[in-house]
């Protein structure tokens, strides 16, 4: 085979580059989509767990702490639904409510813009 050009050789090896990058695309979307089932699995067995011992169990302190997380965690009301939540009515006061009553410390763990502006 006889020797190419440099401008040959150039083009030669960004076509090569090019197709590289795109076995390379392709190889880490397959991983994040496996990856990405592998989570779903996980999922899937943990909630499975998780509502065999509700059922099991209802007033159980596990049941008590899984009610409270998923009254925290769901927002959309056809998911509430599903555990027999009630529908979160969508307001700023009731936002801001939530945040305190679930956390009442948070507001004075926070730093005070004094503080920020003395430490830096």
């Amino acid at each position: 085979m006889p020797k190419q050009k440099p401008s040959d050789q150039v083009a030669t090896l960004r076509r090569q580059q090019a197709e590289l990058m795109a076995k390379l695309k392709e190889a880490e979307n397959k991983a994040k989509a496996e990856a990405k089932d592998i989570q779903r699995r996980k999922n899937e067995l943990a909630g499975a767990v998780a509502l065999k011992e509700l059922d099991a169990n209802p007033s159980g302190a596990f049941a008590g702490g899984l009610r409270d997380l998923l009254h925290a965690g769901l927002a959309k009301a056809a998911e509430r639904a599903l555990f027999g939540l009630p529908a979160l009515l969508k307001t700023p006061a009731n936002d801001m409510a939530a945040a305190t009553e679930d956390e009442p410390h948070a507001a004075s763990a926070r730093p005070s813009k004094a503080k920020k502006s003395r430490a830096g």
